[in-house]
């Protein structure tokens, strides 16, 4: 006589009937692997001047409402002989957005530069 496990109600019980002890029922698949999350996107890049360049001749800005909010130094930057060095370091000094650099040799790098506010001044090429 063969006998055969049923599962009710979570039990297994024998077709004759009797409760025993039956192996577990078969259980569906496990889920798929839920997806490794997105990763984040990347941090804005550094603020960057502008790298094309537009003479003023003859403006100079600088605080006081002169056409530059920011005069990120208000002396001369040390160890600059030409208007490419001065232009190199505007692009890697933060907040720079213009420069002047005068007849003489001298760099000054400016931020947050309005042109129309500027004055005119010979000095500065």
């Amino acid at each position: 006589l063969s006998r055969r496990c049923t599962y009710a109600a979570g039990r297994c019980k024998l077709s004759s009937g009797e409760g025993v002890l039956c192996p577990s029922p078969p259980s569906s698949p496990p889920p798929p692997p839920s997806p490794p999350p997105l990763p984040s996107p990347p941090p804005p890049p550094p603020f960057q001047p502008p790298q094309i360049w537009t003479r003023h001749a003859g403006k100079n800005c600088f605080w006081d409402g002169n056409g530059a909010i920011i005069d990120l130094d208000p002396t001369p930057a040390p160890g600059v002989a030409s208007l490419e060095e001065c232009k190199s370091l505007c692009v890697a000094t933060l907040l720079c957005e213009g420069l002047l650099f005068s007849n003489q040799g001298q760099c000054y790098r400016k931020g947050d530069v309005q042109v129309g506010r500027c004055r005119t001044d010979r000095r500065f090429d």
